[in-house]
């Protein structure tokens, strides 16, 4: 299956399989990067009011950047700010299914951490549940990383780096 045949079926039926296969082409895709700093290289283009330019540079690094919350945000303010709605709403429904995909994962204890594909997902989803990291201690853990947060409410979330 191709790359959209395989965000097609996730979409249409979430389940486990399907959404292995697709975390599968994304990481090993040469695009993808775990600790991607996409955010400090599209905020200049961002604050020049370019959003076509931001809508080129992330197509760029896709599908590495497909799943991630937060990049499906930026996609859908920029064709909004193009006057694409369409695909405007197709991205936030992205959003919405890269932010459950996280949060069916787990409940961001260290027991059950939420599992992400980079860094920057786990600030998008502490973003999104109105939190912002204070520390963050990244832990081996069987061959991967459990990143601990310690939030400005007090709470904790951990977060399983899944790169492979």
């Amino acid at each position: 299956m191709d790359f959209k045949e395989l965000v097609d079926a996730y979409f249409g039926d979430p389940s486990p399989d399907k959404l292995a296969d697709l975390k599968r082409a994304i990481t090993s895709d040469i695009t993808f990067d775990p600790y991607t700093r996409i955010d400090q290289r599209l905020a200049p283009l961002v604050n020049a009011g370019q959003p076509r330019a931001v809508v080129d540079a992330i197509h760029a690094e896709m599908p590495g950047l497909f799943l991630s919350p937060g990049i499906h945000g930026m996609l859908s303010t920029a064709h909004q700010r193009l006057g694409e709605s369409g695909l405007a709403e197709l991205e936030l429904t992205a959003a919405q299914i890269a932010l459950r995909t996280i949060l069916d994962s787990g409940d961001g204890t260290p027991a059950r951490p939420w599992r992400v594909l980079r860094i920057r997902d786990e600030y998008d989803v502490l973003d999104l549940t109105e939190r912002r990291s204070i520390t963050q201690e990244a832990r081996p853990m069987g061959g991967q990383t459990l990143d601990m947060h310690t939030c400005d409410d007090g709470t904790t979330a951990a977060f399983l780096l899944e790169t492979s």
